[in-house]
């Protein structure tokens, strides 16, 4: 979450990172750090796009793109949080900001237009957030049912 934060600020990129945990030397978690570096992603405009992002590639599951410019033909539908294009599943994180100036209003059609082009929209609260396990299982039954193939962990 922070490395994210800190690499959308244009602060550091991947390779700093690894080079500060090469000059740490083997301190405790430091071991971490390249698992960190494969993840970062400064296109992850919050914390919770952050997460989720992190607790699929936990999971086992392919990661998605961040911010994902959904196209028809050369027309822009719209734009989602995650995104796997192949298999036309959108992961969008909804805070309390999406209750606000008709925001839930132009959401809906935005939905709507996604889910016209083929696209299903897994839309995450902070009530989902908070439930173990929530985000991996609904992305995972997505991606199932429109022909992903889990192996090892993912297939849990």
């Amino acid at each position: 979450m922070a490395a994210d934060a800190l690499a959308r600020a244009g602060e550091f990129t991947g390779t700093d990172l690894s080079a500060f945990a090469e000059f740490a030397g083997p301190r405790r978690d430091c071991r971490k750090v390249e698992r960190v570096v494969r993840l970062v992603d400064p296109r992850a405009e919050s914390p919770r796009e952050s997460r989720m992002r992190v607790r699929l590639a936990l999971a086992g599951l392919p990661l998605p793109v961040s911010q994902y410019r959904v196209l028809d033909g050369f027309r822009f539908v719209a734009r989602v949080d995650l995104g796997r294009p192949e298999w036309k599943v959108a992961l969008d994180y909804d805070g309390r900001d999406h209750a606000e100036n008709d925001r839930r209003g132009r959401d809906i059609d935005r939905v709507d237009e996604l889910r016209k082009l083929g696209w299903v929209v897994i839309t995450v609260t902070a009530r989902q957030f908070h439930r173990p396990g929530w985000v991996q299982q609904r992305v995972r039954e997505e991606l199932v049912a429109r022909g992903f193939v889990p192996s090892g962990a993912a297939a849990r």
